[in-house]
């Protein structure tokens, strides 16, 4: 988040990947507060560049057991502008991923902060094709991956709660063609009482390994949630074997 004389938006920039030579950037207002300002997706799609974000119609948050929607700006490759769209066909928030398969977008979602994994489905001209709930009680469904037979989708896991506080592991979902599941593989697997806080889940596949990074912290007592002076980044690897 930047701001520009009296506007406030992302800055998005693109980078030569072996050199970290800056290609070109751009700015990206906002219209706050209905396009809120936190927790960006990033996802290119269909040869478009997806920058979303959660989206609030009246410009007031919703209740942590209610969703509202998602304003997606797209770019070309070379970051110029294309067109908005708000998705709100299902309540949804923000810690979403996205990927286009066989001329379906899938966009996965949390449906609230205390909500279950949704995945809703777009044709190519954007037309609304339904949802399907994958997880029950998750969160921050921030990664997804394909590998031509099974979709992976990285999440947090709010199964369990402290005093009905929130005490999220980390976990990786396997899906068959039609979001099916297969296997859900507990990444983290702290107790409550052990009051740790495992956050912004994400998955990349590369050859035949699965990289899921997220970060883990104490449970701050005066807040009751993670607390980002202590926050850790790890990487778990999983490799995929003949069977999946």
């Amino acid at each position: 988040m930047v701001r520009q004389g009296e506007e406030e938006g992302w800055y998005i920039a693109k980078y030569n990947a072996v050199t970290w030579k800056k290609i070109t950037d751009t700015f990206l207002p906002l219209d706050f507060p209905r396009d809120q300002p936190g927790d960006m997706m990033v996802a290119l799609v269909n040869g478009s560049l997806d920058i979303s974000a959660e989206y609030l119609p009246s410009g007031t948050p919703t209740w942590v057991d209610i969703g509202s929607a998602t304003y997606h700006e797209f770019f070309t490759p070379d970051l110029q502008f294309i067109e908005k769209k708000i998705l709100s066909d299902t309540p949804h928030i923000c810690g979403t991923a996205m990927i286009f398969v066989d001329g379906i977008y899938y966009f996965i979602a949390p449906t609230a902060v205390r909500g279950d994994v949704i995945v809703m489905k777009y044709d190519q001209n954007w037309k609304y094709l339904g949802m399907k709930e994958l997880i029950k009680q998750g969160n921050w469904s921030e990664g997804v991956a394909f590998d031509g037979n099974h979709f992976f989708v990285s999440y947090q896991d709010i199964s369990q709660r402290l005093n009905a506080s929130l005490r999220p592991n980390i976990h990786l979902a396997v899906f068959d063609l039609n979001w099916n599941l297969l296997e859900n593989v507990a990444v983290t697997n702290y107790r409550p009482e052990e009051n740790m806080f495992g956050g912004r889940p994400y998955v990349l596949l590369y050859g035949n390994r699965l990289y899921v990074s997220y970060d883990l912290s104490p449970i701050n007592p005066k807040t009751d949630m993670d607390d980002p002076g202590r926050l850790q980044a790890y990487v778990s690897v999983y490799e995929l074997t003949p069977d999946h």
